[in-house]
């Protein structure tokens, strides 16, 4: 919230959603008199990978939302980073509200997105989102609950040597 207005955000699949939706002028127009939009940097990051001819649309949908009150974020692992430094440097008279996170660039690039309409460049960007995805994705298998990992190592092991529960009625 920012005073009395809730804010926003969308992650790439909402926008997506959004320029399909046969009401989006209508939901565009709601964002922009009651809430605050927040653009994830990492979002602009995607929605310029996308491929044409949607790109065009997720843009000006984009632009049309920057037309209420809203603001670029930095990418979360930049954000995060700014808030870690600005508390490590004055721990004593850290607020969060106090550090700016705006990320000016992606507003730019959202405005005029005509100037960045290359191909060659968004495809790159699609195979770096694609490259990052599978990286992010062997990350997060290696290092994921690493206590479950160790019990269903055990647990597999000790499978192998158990014995069938002997049956009780069995007359053999």
């Amino acid at each position: 919230m920012i005073g009395d207005f809730p804010i926003v955000t969308f992650d790439t699949s909402a926008h997506n959603r959004l320029v399909d939706d046969p009401c989006f002028e209508l939901v565009i127009t709601k964002i922009n008199s009651e809430l605050r939009f927040r653009f994830a940097g990492s979002s602009v990051e995607e929605l310029y990978a996308c491929p044409r001819p949607k790109w065009g649309r997720l843009f000006a949908s984009c632009r049309r939302l920057q037309c209420g009150p809203s603001r670029c974020l930095l990418p979360s692992n930049l954000l995060i980073k700014k808030l870690i430094l600005a508390h490590f440097n004055d721990p004593a008279n850290f607020d969060w509200n106090a550090v700016n996170v705006r990320y000016a660039a992606d507003e730019e690039l959202i405005r005029n997105y005509e100037r960045f309409d290359n191909e060659q460049v968004s495809k790159k960007q699609r195979e770096f989102q694609k490259e990052r995805s599978a990286l992010d994705k062997q990350e997060r298998e290696r290092n994921a609950f690493p206590y479950a990992q160790k019990f269903r190592k055990s647990s597999k092991s000790t499978a192998r040597h158990r014995q069938p529960p002997s049956n009780p009625h069995s007359h053999n």
